[in-house]
């Protein structure tokens, strides 16, 4: 519900050197937000919020770029499938995982990994006192949701909730939608609220500097893709030649005649001219 730049420019106003971009099974907006982040002097890191639905299962920090691509493949691998995703996270070399206290069971606490953690909200500090979690307070980091600007934001929420659930907004229940209070709290009242267990911050600082990531978005940024297929652009230029007339008699049997290598050749000239050889080679070749 709210735009990068809105997002970054609320957490700087807010007092905030650091906050992570988690939404839903979804990496869209990852790089205009580390675009524009040194902009409002905000430290960016990016995530995604796994869910099954609308159930919360972990969600993943990237720690590097190469976290970032990890994330993404294990993300395109499972929509594409369209797998849910498991109780346990997976096992990525460059990926932090952080489980929601609220959904956790003792089995799966037993098996955290060294790069997982539990994530603690405000609303969950009031459990942790009778729970067994002391024993694992150096796992325990802040995972405080920021979801809306405003009501407007809620209530168009609930809209689009209404939508996907293809029913009528009085048939939208609580467990529907996101909570209305998941909006931003000014730095100092958020550690306020988690002073009296110290090692959450403290555990949330150490995670956040362990996190960079780093993409140039300059005008000197260098080209990503090959420039050429083969050895030079002549040779590509001749070996999509070749393919091409291979095709003639594949293509239109005993019919060939001089307006179509007329059209072969005028075809060539202008996929040569727009530079799009190597592209089509990689199409006909690989």
């Amino acid at each position: 519900m709210i735009p990068e730049e809105e997002l970054l420019k609320m957490s700087h106003e807010n007092g905030y050197g650091c906050i992570a971009l988690t939404d839903i099974n979804n990496t869209s907006g990852c790089l205009n937000f580390i675009r524009m982040a040194p902009k409002y002097n905000i430290k960016p890191i990016v995530g995604i919020d796994f869910r099954n639905g609308i159930q919360q299962q972990f969600v993943g920090l990237a720690k590097n770029n190469m976290g970032f691509q990890e994330l993404n493949a294990y993300l395109s691998e499972h929509l594409h499938t369209k797998k849910d995703f498991p109780d346990q996270a997976p096992f990525l070399e460059n990926v932090v995982f952080i489980y929601p206290f609220k959904n956790l069971s003792d089995e799966t606490i037993e098996k955290l990994r060294p790069d997982e953690y539990i994530g603690v909200s405000i609303q969950d500090m009031g459990k942790i006192r009778f729970h067994l979690l002391h024993k694992y307070a150096g796992k325990l980091v802040i995972l405080q949701p920021l979801t809306f600007r405003h009501k407007r934001d809620f209530n168009a929420h609930r809209l689009l909730r209404a939508v996907d659930r293809n029913t009528i907004l009085s048939k939208v229940t609580v467990a529907d939608t996101a909570e209305e209070t998941e909006q931003i709290l000014p730095y100092n009242v958020l550690k306020y609220h988690f002073k009296n267990v110290d090692e959450i911050s403290k555990n949330t600082e150490k995670l956040m500097a362990e996190c960079h990531i780093h993409f140039n978005f300059g005008n000197d940024k260098q080209h990503q893709n090959l420039q050429v297929f083969g050895e030079s652009r002549e040779d590509d230029y001749q070996r999509i030649r070749q393919l091409s007339y291979q095709g003639i008699g594949y293509r239109y049997g005993d019919s060939v005649n001089d307006v179509i290598f007329d059209r072969i050749s005028m075809e060539l000239d202008l996929i040569e001219k727009q530079n799009y050889i190597r592209s089509f080679l990689s199409i006909m070749i690989l």
